[in-house]
């Protein structure tokens, strides 16, 4: 009886470690999915996320673990070239909102989430703002539409993102360091 008792809670200290290493791994490799930026996260996001280690929060010219609508609200210059690179792209913002309350409106934890998603929004109209910051930007698309390659559409959606925040940034003189 206690030989099955000892068994029994070693193979469940085995399986507990391997599936913890499993986590650890996942995390430190920077797998996110729907990210880019080389690691595979989104521009202003870590992989510990850890804001306060990331040099960069697109545009913030305070502290690096602002919000996207405190930091556009901040930054009247950056968010007037990001207003006018969406509207390049065809994008518009809800109706008497500026680009700080739209990212405002719903949880975005980085301004190129917030951006990406005005894109997938942009593209498919079904994907509401607040579903597309809930959730991982693929599996969101999946659900509003899933007759088309979610992480695909996702990946675009965050390089034009980034592709905007950038251009906006050096447009607007916006360092986007603390």
């Amino acid at each position: 009886m206690i030989k099955r008792s000892i068994v029994t809670v070693l193979s469940l200290v085995v399986i507990l470690w391997l599936a913890g290493a499993s986590a650890c791994a996942h995390v430190r490799s920077g797998s996110h999915p729907g990210g880019t930026n080389g690691t595979g996260m989104p521009r202003g996001a870590s992989a510990w996320t850890s804001p306060s280690t990331n040099s960069s929060t697109h545009g913030s010219n305070s502290s690096s673990n602002s919000l996207p609508g405190e930091v556009l609200s901040r930054n009247s210059s950056l968010s007037g070239a990001l207003t006018n690179a969406l509207s390049k792209s065809g994008i518009s913002l809800p109706s008497g909102m500026t680009l700080a309350q739209t990212c405002a409106s719903a949880p975005f934890k980085t301004l190129g989430r917030c951006i990406a998603a005005l894109h997938i929004n942009h593209k498919f109209p079904a994907c509401s703002l607040m579903a597309l910051s809930s959730s991982n930007l693929g599996q969101a698309i999946k659900v509003c539409n899933p007759n088309v390659p979610a992480k695909a559409e996702a990946r675009t959606a965050t390089k034009q993102a980034n592709a905007d925040i950038r251009d906006s940034e050096s447009e607007s003189g916006s360092s986007g360091k603390s």
